[in-house]
């Protein structure tokens, strides 16, 4: 009952830009303790997190990597967890790991979709997107499935800088800084400890982040997986494809030895460039 009075779908009759993401589950998580315990565990500040808004955050690992990566809302009952359908098993394992003794309800995953809106005020229903900092993108949990609209939303989310796991990175393998998590309000350095807080919070003190996802130019095709090439050094990876753009998590100091010394950069038989996405400001 919980899950199917917070995830009220809602029939888009939207002109905007938009699209459906069809491989999305839900977790409901309430009870008294839900705000404490999700505030103390994941990356994101919950206790500040406004009503009408997705926030994006992460459960790490002690060692401060990337475990799961997931939007989080508010509900009239407690918070809704948005992940990949294909995380969604393992992430409510983890989530019942952590809760222990806590007063606190967490709903079995139900498969859905999301709907995306941007460019203009949204109908009711959605909530914003705050991953994209200074662009509104506003989504809900849907009934509707189907990928319309998909080659536009990852052209925006290249030049937003927005990535999506197991597309553009894989768990275990980043820090949330890598993903540009830190710069999207994914990453809460004021509040108190959380798993693999103690790492992330060093790594942004001593600003030692050595990759980071940026936007990848081409005058050709790009293609997703393809290694980046600095000088004969691997330097990063394609994710996400655009035509001539895509979003690569690329090794910060390679880049640069790079472009100064005039070494070429490349990625498969492409010649590469490299820009700030829009929302970053490292």
């Amino acid at each position: 009952p919980y899950v199917m009075a917070c995830l009220n779908a809602r029939k888009s009759t939207s002109a905007m830009p938009s699209v459906l993401i069809d491989n999305r589950a839900f977790i409901g998580v309430s009870d008294a303790d839900a705000k404490h315990f999700l505030h103390n565990l994941v990356t994101a500040d919950i206790e500040g997190l406004p009503a009408n808004e997705w926030r994006p955050s992460a459960l790490l690992t002690a060692q401060g990597k990337v475990q799961f990566a997931f939007l989080i809302t508010r509900t009239e009952f407690g918070f809704l967890v948005d992940c990949d359908n294909r995380d969604a098993a393992e992430l409510h394992k983890r989530l019942k790991f952590y809760r222990l003794r806590a007063k606190v309800d967490l709903a079995e995953p139900a498969p859905g979709s999301a709907e995306i809106v941007w460019d203009e005020t949204p109908q009711s229903g959605l909530s914003r997107d705050s991953r994209f900092v200074s662009f509104p993108v506003w989504r809900s949990r849907t009934e509707q499935s189907g990928q319309g609209g998909a080659q536009d939303w990852d052209a925006l989310r290249i030049q937003y800088g927005i990535a999506e796991p197991h597309t553009d990175y894989a768990y275990g393998d980043v820090f949330p800084h890598d993903i540009n998590l830190d710069q999207i309000g994914g990453v809460s350095f004021k509040k108190g400890c959380y798993v693999g807080q103690e790492v992330i919070s060093r790594m942004q003190h001593r600003g030692t982040a050595r990759w980071r996802m940026m936007v990848a130019t081409s005058d050709t095709e790009l293609v997703p997986g393809a290694q980046v090439m600095s000088g004969g050094k691997p330097a990063g990876q394609m994710g996400t494809v655009s035509g001539q753009q895509a979003l690569a998590l690329v090794r910060l100091d390679r880049v640069k030895d790079a472009l100064d010394s005039g070494a070429a950069l490349t990625a498969g038989e492409a010649a590469v460039g490299f820009k700030f996405p829009e929302n970053v400001t490292f």
